[in-house]
């Protein structure tokens, strides 16, 4: 089983920028300008070593250059990565409006979610 660790502290997640809750943490993003990232980010970094060049312009793995499963996947016809459907689901999860989940329930959807591929999700630290 592959192992991907998030560190609460630069974990972006939940709703709108522009929500008071997240304002500071920016969008979200593979990679945002304030150093955070959502829960593909950690996974995308862990998972093939990216450092954060190669992850600053990403919204999403569907904007990586290279296949990354389960995150993207190369399309057969057009040859262009794509996000997996265990991307959307996991950013459905991680986006969420904080006032509709506790971060204990996103958590554990998070880490059910990312059980179902094969991937050991921890998290660590305390939130910011």
């Amino acid at each position: 089983m592959k192992k991907v660790a998030i560190d609460r502290s630069k974990w972006r997640f939940g709703g709108d920028e522009d929500d008071d809750l997240v304002e500071d943490r920016g969008p979200t993003l593979l990679l945002n300008d304030a150093g955070n990232m959502c829960c593909l980010g950690f996974a995308a970094k862990q998972l093939a070593g990216l450092d954060d060049k190669d992850m600053s312009s990403a919204i999403d793995p569907g904007d990586l250059e290279f296949e990354l499963k389960p995150l993207n996947y190369k399309d057969n016809i057009s040859g262009r990565i794509r996000c997996s459907d265990f991307t959307f689901n996991a950013a459905w999860i991680n986006d969420k409006e904080i006032s509709s989940i506790s971060n204990s329930k996103r958590e554990k959807g998070l880490i059910e979610h990312f059980v179902s591929v094969d991937i050991e999700l921890t998290f660590y630290n305390d939130y910011i």
